[in-house]
């Protein structure tokens, strides 16, 4: 597993938070708005799923509502992706530089361990104030006014406070896609690679093994997304706890409350980490290509 200058790391993230971010976008605003979505007492009856949040996202707002929330989306996952992706490196280069490993021979338990360390950066400096905007967004409320007012009102300390609402249902769901994402892709890449380390995945490889990763963090922390997303619509800054939000979701709807969006949010996290991964390893074989002048290919053909 050869190390890959921060240049590079950089560039390849960006290009694959754009395509990630863009590609993904509606199945993202649809899996928060079914999460979010509130039956109307005249409407008991009515079933809530992805086809009749779409088909009123679409009668009410146009075709154009299901991007609404995009720009702070966008900002969120360019950053997102080049925080992961540097800190990711930047730790494991340093967890190499420590322990002595070969870089080659990452186990499962040390990209736990790396994962794990990485995700929590991410969380709290990348993914964390742009959801909490985007799901204000998609609720309805204009995010930078609603800030502008708490700052006039209350001071800069409280926009902080707003913006880090459900921070702590965040963290676990990022470190449980973290974890996943990059222990189960990387795993995935040393298996075919185990009697040809130089040798590169194709393209379907990249993406299936990239969607695998999505799907496994999916299953493992729905709950939480499912709690972050209730807690994070609110304008308020102030407003129920996690405890609490678990246990209404669980008296109104039992167990697989939690998992309502789960269709939605497997298909987005399948499509998001299988564009993402590819999109990084396809970006970053290019740019290595172009430094070495083309001898990667000329040495895989002879």
């Amino acid at each position: 597993m050869a190390k890959k200058p921060l240049s590079t790391v950089i560039i390849a993230a960006i290009g694959s938070g754009l395509s990630d971010g863009t590609l993904t976008y509606p199945v993202e605003a649809i899996k928060l708005r079914l999460q979010i979505a509130r039956k109307q007492a005249a409407n008991k009856n009515e079933k809530i799923n992805m086809r009749t949040i779409t088909t009123n996202v679409i009668a009410n707002e146009g075709i154009l509502g299901i991007y609404r929330g995009i720009g702070f989306h966008l900002i969120g996952e360019v950053l997102k992706s080049c925080w992961r992706f540097a800190l990711y490196e930047s730790v494991k280069k340093q967890f190499f530089a420590i322990t002595g490993k070969d870089p080659a021979k990452l186990t499962v338990r040390d990209n736990i361990l790396i994962s794990s360390i990485s995700s929590v950066g991410e969380t709290v400096f990348c993914v964390q104030p742009w959801e909490r905007l985007k799901l204000m967004s998609l609720a309805g409320a204009r995010p930078v006014e609603e800030m502008k007012k708490v700052y006039r009102t209350e001071g800069v300390f409280a926009v902080a406070h707003s913006l880090y609402k459900g921070l702590d249902m965040t963290l676990v769901r990022q470190w449980g896609n973290s974890v996943c994402g990059f222990t189960m892709f990387y795993w995935l890449k040393s298996f075919v690679q185990r009697n040809n380390p130089q040798r590169k995945l194709t393209n379907t490889e990249k993406f299936i093994f990239g969607g695998i990763s999505g799907s496994m963090g999916a299953l493992i922390t729905m709950p939480f997304d499912s709690v972050k997303s209730i807690k994070q619509k609110d304008v308020p800054r102030r407003g129920a706890t996690s405890r609490k939000i678990f246990a209404d979701m669980y008296r109104r709807d039992g167990a697989m409350g939690f998992y309502r969006g789960t269709t939605p949010r497997l298909a987005l996290l399948f499509l998001k980490r299988g564009i993402a991964f590819h999109s990084y390893e396809t970006i970053a074989e290019g740019i290595d290509w172009i430094m070495s002048g083309g001898k990667h290919k000329v040495a895989q053909k002879k």
